[in-house]
């Protein structure tokens, strides 16, 4: 006689259905970005179509992690990210001796909900003369405005986010556009926002500083 007993099915109905999975939450600070080369671990890139970059990016949610004093000078001249003499718009000048605040920014930074393709931190850029902030806009222009949702409020991408990026032990950075995917290049008067078809240029490469360094 055959010592194998037959065994009921289980039903359905008491089978537990698997647990739902974790939100998970990354947060890399600029001091990393900075000393270490090293951004946020990539994940598997999936299929996107280039047309929704925009709407997704637009309904990414964020979280306020705080801020951190940096300037920002573009790869191969003692120049610096700054207002214009209008406040209006972001050009490149010489640090004056005397002051540091006219070239520094109130670096804003914030966690995402789903970590970015390319890693990176996730930011606000303000100035420290009148507090206006960093948009861009699809024409490719950059303007400094004043107002819209505090950054302690902000949940979700608006056109003021921009994304610093530095490859693996690289010292420069660039600053990408979530909302457009366009990236801050130097331009012969002002700086604007260029697409990265050709590659990544030296006008579109910026080494961080400390706001108190010389």
């Amino acid at each position: 006689m055959s010592s194998w007993t037959s065994l009921e099915p289980i039903p359905e109905s008491s089978v537990l259905p698997p647990p739902p999975p974790l939100a998970l939450t990354v947060t890399v600070t600029i001091t990393d970005l900075q000393h270490s080369g090293v951004v946020m671990p990539p994940i598997r890139p999936q299929p996107r179509r280039r047309t929704r970059r925009s709407s997704r990016s637009s309904s990414q949610e964020v979280n306020y992690t705080g801020q951190e004093n940096r300037k920002f000078r573009v790869q191969g001249d003692p120049l610096y990210l700054a207002p214009s003499s209008s406040g209006n718009s972001l050009h490149l000048e010489a640090q004056e001796s005397t002051s540091h605040t006219h070239v520094c920014f109130r670096v804003h930074t914030f966690e995402v909900l789903r970590p970015l393709v390319e890693g990176g931190i996730v930011v606000m850029l303000e100035t420290f003369a009148g507090g206006k902030f960093l948009r861009g806009a699809t024409s490719g222009t950059l303007s400094l405005m004043s107002g819209g949702i505090s950054v302690n409020n902000v949940s979700r991408f608006d056109n003021r986010f921009f994304l610093l990026h530095s490859a693996r032990g690289d010292t420069y950075v660039t600053i990408k556009h979530l909302a457009t995917g366009h990236f801050l290049s130097r331009g012969t008067e002002q700086v604007t926002l260029v697409n990265s078809d050709q590659g990544i240029t030296d006008d579109m490469r910026f080494e961080m500083f400390d706001c108190t360094r010389s």
